[in-house]
Order: structure tokens, then sequence, then C-alpha cells
């Protein structure tokens, strides 16, 4: 049984999570990888951080035997990679359920944010589009602080925490993909798992384990946390 008696604030992954987007995620992918193999990035360097998912091997490379090609690298990434998610933020919706959920959060006194690998130009556009922005107190995207910061780091949640005034520890995080999982194992804070995302139950188990809190959508947290005191 998981207890979330030292949660105060809930914070979710947008795609896939909150959000049901039409991203293009294979050229999302490559974005990274084609900067960095332009850089000169051995594979083994790249297959590395890809089993990871992260860029630290990369950029390691890089200040260590290509230091000036570090200039300006998180906004040439950033750059190409916010192309690729506009391309079709009109067409997102909010996954059912999710308004209903934050509300009642909200009135149990809980925080709530979205943390995001998503740029902040993507991530405003989606939730304006969606008439959602007013849900979440605080939000934190890919291109606000460095690169190196973002998910799975552990920073990204001290990030989030910060904006909504809590505890990192005190934190609950919500995601679609193996990504979120490996920021809050790395932020050592409770997880909960949506299959509305690219992983169904059986994909969540094997990847997270048999201890994993996985859910079908964020509409089954409905009545899952108590009231704050």
């Amino acid at each position: 049984m998981n207890s979330y008696s030292d949660v105060k604030a809930v914070v979710f992954d947008m795609d896939g999570t909150v959000m049901d987007t039409d991203v293009d995620y294979v050229a999302l992918a490559r974005v990274t990888e084609d900067e960095v193999v332009s850089i000169g990035v051995p594979p083994e360097v790249i297959a590395k951080d890809k089993a990871v998912q992260t860029t630290d091997n990369c950029m390691r490379w890089i200040l260590e035997n290509k230091p000036e090609a570090l200039r300006g690298i998180d906004k040439r990434i950033g750059d190409r990679a916010t192309a690729v998610e506009m391309q079709n933020y009109r067409n997102a919706k909010p996954v059912p359920g999710t308004v209903e959920l934050v509300e009642e959060l909200r009135s149990k006194g809980y925080r709530i944010g979205i943390l995001t690998r998503g740029g902040r130009e993507y991530m405003e556009a989606v939730l304006g589009i969606t008439g959602t922005a007013g849900l979440f107190e605080a939000t934190v995207a890919r291109d606000d602080y460095n690169h190196e910061e973002a998910k799975p780091s552990p920073k990204s949640i001290e990030h989030i925490a910060g904006k909504l005034g809590v505890d990192p520890s005190s934190v609950l995080f919500v995601g679609d993909s193996e990504v979120d999982y490996l920021t809050a194992v790395n932020s050592k804070i409770p997880f909960i798992a949506v299959c509305t995302g690219n992983l169904d139950e059986n994909a969540w188990s094997s990847f997270a384990g048999d201890g994993a809190v996985i859910l079908h959508s964020v509409a089954d947290m409905k009545g899952m946390l108590p009231p704050l005191r």
C-alpha cells in the first residue's frame, strides 16, 4: 500500500500525461543526436546517453574535446526542438479527467504544477489553446534552465518545487514515460505511472517493477489523495 501522507504538491508531466498531443517524437529525438554527431561525439558516447536518456556524457565529451562547440548548443538544440513541437500543437486536448482531477486536488489543498521537457513556447501554446493554463500554479519547461537540469535530473524537481513553495521531498510526480520515472527515482520522490503515453501496463511493469503504481490515466487518481490538514 503506497502512502502519500508527506505529499504537499502534485506535479504532472504534460505530453501524454495531462495533454493528448501530436508531437513527432522521432524527429524530436533526432534533434540532439544530429547536433552532437555534427560536433564529432563518438557513437559509443551517444549510445551510452541513449541508454540512460540524458545528454550528460555527450556534453562531457564536448567539454573535454571541443569546448568551443558548447557555445550556444542549448539554444541550437532548443530552437530546433521547439520548431518540431510547434508543428501540430493545435491538435492538443486535455486527457479526459484532467480538469476534474486538478480541481479536486487544488480543493484539497495541494499545490499543482507541470514539469515538461517541452519548450516553454510550446508548453504555453498547448495550455493556451486547451484553456488549461489557469489550472496549474507553476510550470517548468525544458528551456527555463540549463539543458543538463531538465528531466531526468533531480534539479528539475527542485526547480518546480521551488516555484510551488514546497520541499522537493514533498512532491508526487505523475508521468507517462521512462524519463518521468527516472526523474522521480533520481529525486527520491513517489511516482505514479499512467498508460496514456507510449507505455502500457505490461511495459510499465517490466520497466518499473511490480511495486510501481500504474494507472490507466490521471482520471483514476480521483479520490486517491486525502485532503491536506
